[in-house]
């Protein structure tokens, strides 16, 4: 593999549980990477519906009673779309425009073969320099969909670095990680944090964009 330099520019893919978490989470820092002119794709993992859609929750929260399933199926469809606009309109503000989904049901987010081998095939096509994800540890990652999603996404670039007869893409080793963080995820807050805070070893200035952010 091509040594890169340090002035070429870099391939940059983050990976968020939910649609939302990959521009509200790190979003000053990519605008930052696309200004500089580096590359930069956003990958979620779930439809984000029934933690985020304000209408899903709204409507089915407390009952299902007089919806058919084929009236649920079509409202979260209608729901879906929604959201991936709202998620490409916010990330075209930060100047990024390669936004994907993988469109997996956000009931409970778990570690799965099929999740893991999807995301693989996004990394071997995009071939990033530097993966951007949630601490792989939060909550102590008992049913926490950002730390899941964070394992996928380690799982993802490990499985990105073999052969697989089944994508046209060669294999790709990822050289380097970030972890994207929230407040919630350097204090303890519950039995299941206290013993796994993170704790930030650099921070990002983004006061130059935080109207963008806002």
């Amino acid at each position: 593999m091509k040594k890169q330099q340090l002035d070429e520019k870099l391939r940059i893919l983050v990976i968020g549980g939910h649609p939302a978490d990959v521009f509200d989470h790190c979003g000053g820092t990519l605008a930052h990477h696309v200004k500089n002119g580096d590359s930069v794709t956003c990958l979620a993992l779930t439809q984000g519906l029934r933690v985020h859609d304000t209408v899903i929750s709204e409507v089915f929260r407390f009952s299902t009673e007089g919806y058919s399933q084929e009236d649920i199926e079509r409202i979260c469809k209608e729901r879906e779309e929604v959201k991936y606009q709202e998620v490409r309109d916010a990330c075209a503000i930060f100047g990024i425009t390669d936004v994907r989904f993988l469109s997996y049901d956000d009931k409970m987010l778990q570690v799965t073969m099929p999740m893991i081998d999807a995301t693989a095939k996004v990394i071997r096509d995009v071939r990033p320099d530097l993966i951007i994800t949630h601490y792989p540890q939060t909550c102590g990652n008992v049913t926490n969909h950002h730390g899941n999603a964070a394992k996928i996404a380690l799982d993802g670039a490990a499985l990105s670095g073999v052969v697989d007869f089944d994508d046209p893409n060669p294999a790709w080793r990822v050289p380097q990680f970030a972890f994207m963080l929230n407040p919630s995820d350097c204090m303890a807050f519950g039995a299941l944090s206290g013993h796994s805070l993170a704790v930030p070893n650099y921070f990002v200035d983004v006061t130059d964009v935080v109207d963008l952010k806002v």
